[in-house]
C-alpha cells in the first residue's frame, strides 16, 4: 500500500524541483500532508506546521543535525516528534 492508496498527499522536495516555494506553501496550507526530502530542508527553511520528523540519514557534523531538527522545533502551538533512525552495518551504527 502506498500514500496515494491511503489518501495521503505527499511530495518530494529537493533542490532540483521547480517551484519549491509552491511546494512548501502547499504543505503549510494543508494541500500536502507529507514532505519527503533528503538534505534540501537542512538549513534556512522553517516548517513549524510539521508535527513529525523522521531522520534516516546520519551526519557526523553536530551543526547539521541541529539544523535538521531545528526545522520543526520552532516556536509554535504544535508539539513535534523527532525520530532519528540508525541502521545496522552502516557508518551510523
Amino acid at each position: 500500500m502506498n500514500f496515494k492508496e491511503l489518501g495521503i498527499k505527499a511530495i518530494i522536495y529537493h533542490s532540483n524541483i521547480k517551484n519549491r516555494k509552491q511546494s512548501l506553501d502547499d504543505f503549510r496550507n494543508d494541500k500536502v500532508d507529507i514532505i519527503i526530502t533528503v538534505k534540501a530542508l537542512d538549513e534556512g527553511i522553517n516548517v513549524p506546521k510539521a508535527d513529525m520528523c523522521i531522520i534516516t540519514s546520519g551526519t557526523s557534523v553536530a551543526r547539521q543535525m541541529k539544523q535538521r531538527v531545528g526545522r520543526i522545533l520552532r516556536k509554535s502551538d504544535n508539539i513535534a516528534l523527532v525520530y532519528q533512525l540508525y541502521f545496522k552495518n552502516t557508518i551510523d551504527e
